[in-house]
């Protein structure tokens, strides 16, 4: 039975539910940009003997959006859930921008991680030598653009089904009744009758506190044992996003395999077929994964 809290973090109201026991084993889960915890529900489900907590994270789903997103409120965030639930140590899943949180988490309080989950949470590989500058300067640009388009009417959708329909096109491989859930989930009505995605766009700015050197420096720190999950289509989230790492798919591949190698105990698991939302690519395999770390 899923139960629903709100809890006070630092600067905003935090939005979780918790399914399973309540002297169960605690299980965290984080989810990723643009998405909420209604997104990990169906992997949660899963493990009915466990103590299941999935947050709202802050500018996400029903949690407040304060307009303030930085690594050191997420992490603030995170330490006030297991405050709140009394968590004295638990195992730690985060998907892409969840995925960076759960790894400075452990680094940063490792006596409070039991073991550690990352799913497609490293970003995007490094850039090859003499092209860093120029994907600090985009990644820059697209910064301005999305200040910029916030007043923009252009985000609404007609209703449920515009949504639905935009969410399944980037989502195909999603079941259909589970895509409906999130989406019903995942947006609120505006005046109208339209409807918007409940995120903040501003969460955006996440990404210019901390840089990738600063988290691979956390990861040699980190100890638990830990499993890095990805998509063997990976790279086309990536891709997308700056054409530069197009057909760079032995480079994405020595980048991950590079990156795995500097934790201390780490095993890398690619799961055939899922792209960078593995959970929504392929559930079955992701649960029959996680369950396998979980029982070593």
């Amino acid at each position: 039975m899923a139960r629903h809290h709100q809890i006070s973090s630092a600067d905003c109201r935090l939005n979780v539910w918790t399914i399973g026991p309540e002297d169960g084993e605690p299980f965290v889960l984080l989810h990723g940009m643009k998405d909420h915890s209604g997104g990990l529900v169906h992997i949660a489900q899963a493990f009915p003997g466990c103590r299941v907590i999935i947050p709202d994270l802050r500018g996400h789903g029903r949690s407040d959006h304060p307009g303030c997103y930085t690594m050191s409120y997420f992490l603030s965030d995170l330490m006030q859930v297991f405050e709140y639930f009394d968590v004295k140590k638990s195992t730690l899943l985060g998907h892409s921008l969840g995925g960076h949180i759960v790894c400075w988490f452990a680094a940063l309080y490792p006596d409070l991680v039991e073991k550690l989950i990352i799913v497609d949470g490293f970003g995007p590989p490094r850039s090859r030598e003499g092209d860093d500058q120029q994907v600090f300067l985009q990644r820059h640009r697209q910064q301005v653009a999305m200040l910029k388009s916030l007043n923009s009417a252009g985000r609404s959708m007609s209703g449920f089904a515009e949504a639905l329909n935009r969410f399944q096109q980037h989502n195909s491989k999603l079941d259909h009744v589970i895509a409906s859930r999130i989406v019903e989930e995942g947006i609120r009505e505006l005046e109208g009758g339209r409807v918007t995605w409940r995120w903040d766009p501003r969460v955006d700015m996440v990404w210019s506190t901390f840089s990738h050197t600063d988290s691979e420096g956390l990861y040699q720190q980190i100890r638990c044992p830990t499993l890095v999950i990805t998509g063997s289509e990976g790279l086309a989230y990536w891709s997308f996003k700056n054409n530069r790492l197009k057909d760079e798919q032995a480079w994405y591949k020595s980048e991950l395999n590079r990156r795995v190698t500097l934790f201390e105990d780490a095993t890398h698991v690619e799961i055939n077929g899922a792209g960078h939302m593995v959970q929504f690519d392929k559930p079955s395999e992701l649960i029959a994964t996680v369950s396998d770390f979980l029982q070593a």
